[in-house]
């Protein structure tokens, strides 16, 4: 897990709700495209992983990035079990 705090100003619920949309930003026009969060998602999720996000108003943000061991990915490919896309483990 890898865990990102910051002390900001925080992220209110109707923004939260929407920060993994595509095109999304709060960004002036121009000056960003709204994919990070997008793509970072569906790549973390790709790898059998998700991302949490919790804020408070005043206080902050969370960002959590949760991604399975190699030992489980590789567990779950001897026992017929698939990856999400097309990522794979060693050679070949």
């Amino acid at each position: 897990m890898i865990e990102l705090r910051d002390n900001g100003c925080g992220i209110d619920g109707k923004m939260l709700a929407r920060i993994f949309d595509p095109f999304y930003t709060t960004k002036p026009e121009g000056k960003g495209t709204g994919l990070g969060l997008y793509v970072s998602r569906n790549l973390i999720e790709r790898l059998g992983g998700h991302i949490e996000v919790e804020s408070e108003l005043g206080k902050g943000s969370t960002l959590r990035v949760i991604l399975p061991t190699i030992n489980h990915l590789k567990n779950q490919r001897n026992n017929g079990g698939q990856l999400n896309g097309k990522f794979h483990i060693g050679r070949g």
